[in-house]
C-alpha cells in the first residue's frame, strides 16, 4: 500500500532527490482523498470505523512525516 511504501520514499531526498518523495506524498493525497469521498469514516460498524480512523491517522501521520522531511509545514486543518 501507498502507506507503507513511505520508509522507501523517505531516503530519496537524502540521496538528493526530493521530488520523488513529492511525488509520493501527492499520490498518497490522491488516493485517500478518493478513499474518503467513497467510504464513510464514521458509522454504525464499530470495527469498520476504528479501522477507518486508523487508517486515516496513519495517513496524517505519513504526510506530516513527508512535508517535515521536504521542510514544508502543514496546517492541521483547512
Amino acid at each position: 500500500s501507498l502507506v507503507e511504501k513511505f520508509a522507501e520514499r523517505a531516503a530519496e531526498p537524502a540521496q538528493y532527490r526530493p521530488h520523488i518523495l513529492c511525488r509520493y506524498l501527492i499520490d498518497l493525497s490522491q488516493a485517500f482523498n478518493e478513499f474518503y469521498h467513497a467510504c464513510k469514516v464514521m458509522g454504525d460498524d464499530q470495527e469498520l470505523t476504528t479501522t477507518r480512523a486508523s487508517l486515516v491517522a496513519a495517513v496524517k501521520q505519513v504526510l506530516h512525516n513527508g512535508l517535515s522531511l521536504l521542510g514544508i509545514e502543514a496546517p492541521e486543518e483547512m
